[in-house]
């Protein structure tokens, strides 16, 4: 899941076989959530929807508030894929507040990430800002490294839509520390989000080298509500570089790719 999606679906049609196959509901429900949040990441929506339903008919019968709260991210973190950031924060809350209870660690680490990145998305900053401190103290306390990486270059973000930025290189150590890692859909999410940054502050060439890192993975992987994004950055920075004809390519590939997702979401 961290470096292919849909292989990742293979691996999981399997995973859910044996979770039927021998009674382990728990599995079961984490399985089919988990492939929730691939299908969405993949641009699949109406795929991505039909396994959530599954997953919360799957969690119905379990009594573990450790799988309720792993359920509801798994959850949060498909609404954000598929853009529908509210329901993705909301979901992403309930996650931190089972898990809390349940004392489900790594579960509350992610969860405050999810919750950091709805509120990123919804330019709620100190929230955000909030929410990916707790994600960072968490992960430190438990050992758990990628949500620790994840909070901290959602943090470094939060602080530069706040005006710092210089906040920049610390993405930029983030973004190394992922690769390190093999978290590969972690650094192009990261390697977004710096040549977001440094079109900001007119650093284009630096921009263009981590936007095609993360077109470069988003294509391969066929992750297409995170390519059209990316080509829709592109879009910006060619037309910040002079390049008129190349920001009219790369943003008639970002419409036609939105266009194709929403239709399949209506």
């Amino acid at each position: 899941t961290f470096s292919n999606p849909r292989a990742a679906l293979g691996l999981l049609d399997r995973a859910l076989e044996l979770a039927r196959k021998y009674g382990d509901r728990h599995v079961e429900a984490l399985t089919l959530g988990t492939m929730a949040q691939m299908r969405a990441q993949l641009g699949e929506f109406g795929p991505a929807a039909e396994r959530l339903g599954q997953t919360f008919a799957a969690l119905q019968r379990t009594d573990s508030p450790l799988t309720a709260s792993d359920v509801d991210l798994l959850a949060g973190w498909t609404y954000l894929a598929m853009g529908d950031t509210q329901r993705g924060l909301e979901y992403g809350q309930r996650s931190v507040e089972k898990a809390i209870a349940a004392d489900n660690m790594d579960c509350i680490c992610y969860g405050f990430d999810c919750v950091g990145y709805g509120n990123l998305e919804l330019q709620r900053i100190d929230e955000a800002a909030s929410a990916f401190a707790n994600a960072i103290q968490r992960s430190k306390t438990s050992g758990a490294i990628i949500p620790q990486l994840l909070g901290q270059a959602g943090l470094a973000m939060a602080q530069f839509c706040a005006g710092r930025t210089q906040a920049s290189a610390d993405m930029e150590a983030v973004w190394a520390m992922l690769q390190t890692y093999a978290d590969q859909a972690g650094a192009a999410e990261v390697a977004h989000m710096l040549g977001t940054c440094l079109i900001q502050t007119g650093d284009l060439d630096r921009a263009e080298k981590y936007l095609d890192v993360a077109l470069e993975f988003y294509r391969s992987t066929e992750m297409r509500p995170y390519l059209a994004r990316t080509l829709f950055t592109l879009a910006e920075l060619f037309t910040r570089q002079g390049h008129p004809a190349r920001a009219r390519n790369a943003r008639g590939q970002a419409e036609t790719l939105r266009a194709a997702l929403a239709s399949q979401a209506d």
